[in-house]
């Protein structure tokens, strides 16, 4: 990706040479002065497309990392749901130590055991 990004030395100066055949109203000195800045900059650009190559791969881990957990977290939630669509809220009086045992059931089905 980074050889994309950052070409070598030699095709930028190509490239510069044939932008100066084509435009002869500008000097070529206006043109090794553009070469010259780049060189020197040259390896500062390199490092910064290498570095920032790999960030986004340490970007796309941490976005599979983020589905992964979404997905076991839906997941959760959906079994949660199941648990608590058990409940009958018809019984005031009990509905408090139902809830409590189906969330400990939950929680011990699901998170304790994993």
């Amino acid at each position: 990706m980074v050889s994309i990004i950052v070409d070598s030395r030699d095709t930028y100066r190509k490239k510069l040479f044939k932008i100066a055949e084509r435009h002869p109203e500008i000097s070529v000195k206006a043109f090794g002065y553009i070469e010259i800045r780049f060189i020197k900059n040259f390896k500062k650009i390199r490092k910064f497309a290498i570095e920032l190559e790999e960030l986004f791969k340490i970007c796309k881990e941490c976005l599979r990392k983020a589905n992964n957990i979404i997905k076991i977290c839906s997941e959760q939630i959906e079994d949660l749901k199941m648990r608590a669509s058990e409940l009958d809220f018809t019984d005031f009086d009990s509905h408090d130590d139902k809830f409590k045992k189906i969330i400990k059931r939950f929680i011990e089905d699901k998170i304790i055991k994993s």
